[in-house]
Formats: C-alpha cells, sequence, structure tokens
C-alpha cells in the first residue's frame, strides 16, 4: 500500500511539473524582447524585467503556455529571467 501511495504521488507530481524545455539560440532585439536565431519563421520571448544582454547566446527555455513559472536561462553565466509570452510571426 505504501508503494502504491508513492506511485501516486510521483505520478502527480510529475504532471504538475510538465513544462518544456527548449535549447534555443537567442540575441535581444529591445528591452525584454529576444530573438530565437534559427532558419525558419521568426519566433521572439518576451521577458519581464530581463537585463541580459544577448547577442546569439545559447540558452534554455523552460516554457508551459498555461504556467506562471516560464523562464529563460542564458548558459553564458546562468542568468534566469521571467518569460512572459512566446510569441511568432511568419
Amino acid at each position: 500500500m505504501k508503494k502504491f501511495i508513492l506511485f501516486m504521488i510521483l505520478g502527480l507530481m510529475s504532471s504538475l511539473t510538465s513544462a518544456e524545455t527548449y535549447k534555443i539560440n537567442v540575441s535581444k532585439e529591445s528591452d525584454n524582447l529576444y530573438k530565437v536565431n534559427y532558419q525558419s519563421g521568426n519566433v521572439y520571448i518576451k521577458t519581464k524585467y530581463c537585463y541580459e544582454i544577448a547577442m546569439f547566446d545559447d540558452a534554455i527555455l523552460v516554457y508551459d503556455g498555461y504556467s506562471y513559472d516560464n523562464k529563460i536561462i542564458f548558459l553564458s553565466n546562468n542568468e534566469t529571467c521571467e518569460v512572459d509570452k512566446v510569441l511568432s510571426s511568419q
């Protein structure tokens, strides 16, 4: 019975932390706006209170559209910024 409860708790925890993680390369476009550098389409990351200067910097994006805990982590110095939303234009 204890094992069953443990598996239920672990299953619940894994479903609560279902944010996607992406390795990306970004450049700062303006205050709180970063462009994801890749070949097809334009994707932008809107941040809150992020002062990181980036030019073709590698980063990790942790994002779930329904979460309030979205963030971008810049790999050059492990600076973390809160992500407001991810935008795309074609």
